[in-house]
């Protein structure tokens, strides 16, 4: 999958109205849930792709750019919410952000993960490119448009399922705004300042935010693939997503566009495995897939990848934002877009740095939030997240004090050593005498959406 957990084209924002609009392209009532899925079932997959297809294309003609440019454009998962225990356990019971801020992923499992230096060129200068060129007639959307669409556009941030409260805050203050003009580099056209805002928003930005979170427990490795290639084969086999299109030209690139690094892992084939015409790589191509593919595999042989050149990979830490770029050459950078990332996270920390502290901003962020900045990247101390085990709540009694130490049992449950043996295990929920236990009363719970036992709501 493109992107992290925190990416906003990862979960289904409106998941009622993608039931509807599928119901009037497939022809199943979605009235009922189990007579929609049952009708589903039927149809020959031919049709639903053609029907999600469809869909799809209504929504990238409705939505407000950058929105088409950042979210899904036809069904995926959604936001469960806690398990009810109606059906099976809930797949999805919180968003992603809440989920890896309170640790809830394994221990010990290292992440390698990473970005092209620029995600949205081939989806702007292609798709979108009419409808931004009218938006650029308006001054204003250099100046506040593009922050403030990108800022709603950003489902993976949503705090309640809103705009979370702290950044739109911040992103109302003009002056704030004013500042991301000062991180603009070089005489840059208008349409790849936008290029360079929108990669930040809607990929560099979930890459900051989960690297920062998951190397509070585990090692990350953080890469930029900076290669251009001659002839980038990606919109041939990738031709209907938003961000490729054949109507950008691989002569005007300025970086590494959407899905260019896969043509360095893998062989290029179509979605029906057959070759794909004119995607040779020329030499130098090569020399960076030799790079490129090498430290993937050690990546996935040892935990830590390296390359020919470079055997000590530094793991990424959000001060010192250490990453990878992938070049001809690959070389170790630090400062991962640090300032961007910062007013991107109206973090007081990153903003207040020796190599941000330029900008200012620490002033506007303190008088609007307070002298910390947002809680953006803060993980949440939990018993959830010491244990690994979503739905454990302090509420139990004892729990947060004298499970506090306990480690992760995700990897060896016989690891627990408590600082103090548990006098009431969970509160005393295992301990007591059966006979004592209070009476049941049987209750009926109203069917989830589209009545599917919860499996849809």
């Amino acid at each position: 999958m493109s992107g992290t957990p925190v990416s906003p084209f990862v979960l289904d924002e409106n998941e009622v109205r993608t039931a509807e609009e599928v119901s009037a392209e497939d022809g199943c009532k979605v009235e009922d849930g189990k007579e929609f899925v049952r009708c589903m079932q039927k149809l020959p997959l031919e049709q639903i792709l053609a029907g999600d297809g469809t869909v799809g294309d209504k929504r990238k003609n409705q939505n407000d750019f950058p929105k088409g440019l950042a979210n899904l454009n036809g069904p995926g998962p959604r936001e469960e919410g806690k398990d009810d225990g109606r059906f099976l356990p809930n797949f999805i019971p919180m968003s992603p952000l809440e989920a890896i801020k309170k640790g809830l992923f394994p221990k010990g499992v290292p992440l390698m993960t990473g970005v092209t230096s620029q995600e949205t060129g081939r989806g702007i200068k292609g798709n979108f490119l009419k409808e931004l060129t009218s938006k650029l007639l308006s001054p204003s959307f250099l100046q506040s448009g593009i922050f403030t669409k990108a800022l709603e556009a950003n489902t993976g941030l949503y705090v309640n399922k809103t705009v979370n409260p702290q950044l739109s805050a911040l992103f109302l203050n003009g002056d704030y705004l004013k500042i991301f003009t000062q991180l603009i580099q070089g005489l840059l056209s208008d349409v790849e300042v936008v290029i360079k805002h929108t990669t930040d928003a809607f990929f560099n930005l979930p890459a900051f935010i989960t690297s920062t979170l998951w190397a509070k427990k585990n090692k990350v490795f953080l890469y930029s693939f900076e290669h251009i290639a001659k002839k980038s084969p990606i919109s041939q086999i990738l031709p209907n997503i938003p961000l490729s299109s054949s109507q950008s030209s691989d002569s005007d690139k300025k970086g590494a566009e959407h899905g260019d690094d896969l043509a360095y892992l893998f062989d290029i084939r179509s979605l029906e495995g057959e070759p794909v015409n004119d995607t040779s790589l020329d030499e130098v191509d090569e020399k960076v897939k030799d790079h490129f593919t090498t430290a993937v595999c050690e990546f996935a042989r040892s935990g830590k990848p390296k390359t020919q050149n470079l055997d000590d990979w530094q793991p990424f830490k959000s001060q010192s934002g250490d990453y990878l770029i992938f070049n001809e050459e690959p070389k170790m950078a630090k400062n991962f877009h640090k300032c961007e990332m910062g007013l991107w996270t109206g973090d007081g920390g990153l903003l207040s740095s020796p190599e941000c502290s330029f900008l200012q901003a620490t002033e506007i962020v303190k008088n609007t939030l307070g002298s910390a900045g947002s809680s953006l990247l803060s993980a949440v101390d939990s018993v959830e997240g010491r244990l690994g085990i979503p739905g454990l709540t302090n509420s139990l009694s004892g729990t947060s004090s004298t499970l506090k130490n306990l480690t992760n049992p995700n990897l060896n449950p016989g690891s627990i050593v408590p600082n103090n043996p548990l006098t009431k295990p969970l509160g005393g929920l295992l301990s007591g005498n059966p006979s004592n236990a209070p009476s049941t009363t049987k209750t009926t719970k109203k069917p989830g959406f589209l009545g599917v036992g919860g499996l849809l709501g």
